[in-house]
């Protein structure tokens, strides 16, 4: 009797492990993406291509008409892992009198992805945008800049 007692507390504590492992590999295998593992799809170096569909350089002001013209010559948009990105445009201003400025802009942030959506954030501003395959188009007050990867 004694023994039949400790046989069926052996397959009980057999069966509860593995019910218990099963319920362990359900939860793991149904689980949500990790962050990582969300990003990895987009994560690299982007070369801005377009501004506003149009290809560069692409004028993105003239103050006055005729006067001065603000054009972004090439940028680039790097996406890391940890979330984090830094964006660098490069901008020519060609005045009526024929000289040129170069200077450039940098931003950097966080983001998030939720499937094609992706929200870059500053400090201060947030910038909508999405990303199809190895397309990325940002939503920047100066246009939509399209980048490639």
């Amino acid at each position: 009797m004694i023994a039949c007692l400790i046989a069926s507390a052996r397959q009980f504590c057999a069966r509860l492990l593995a019910l218990l492992v099963f319920v362990v590999l359900l939860g793991v295998g149904c689980g949500e993406d990790s962050p990582t593992e969300a990003v990895a799809g987009i994560v690299g170096a982007y070369t801005l291509l377009t501004v506003n569909d149009e290809t560069l350089p692409a004028v993105v002001g003239e103050d006055p008409p005729g006067v001065e013209k603000q054009e972004i010559t090439g940028g680039w948009l790097s996406l890391r892992a940890d979330r984090t990105w830094t964006m660098n445009i490069d901008f020519r201003t060609t005045y009526i009198n024929g000289s040129v400025d170069t200077h450039q802009m940098g931003r950097e942030g966080t983001f998030t992805r939720s499937d094609d959506a992706i929200t870059f954030s500053t400090a201060t501003e947030s910038y909508s945008s999405s990303v199809s395959g190895t397309t990325l188009s940002f939503n920047d007050p100066l246009g939509q800049f399209g980048f490639r990867r």
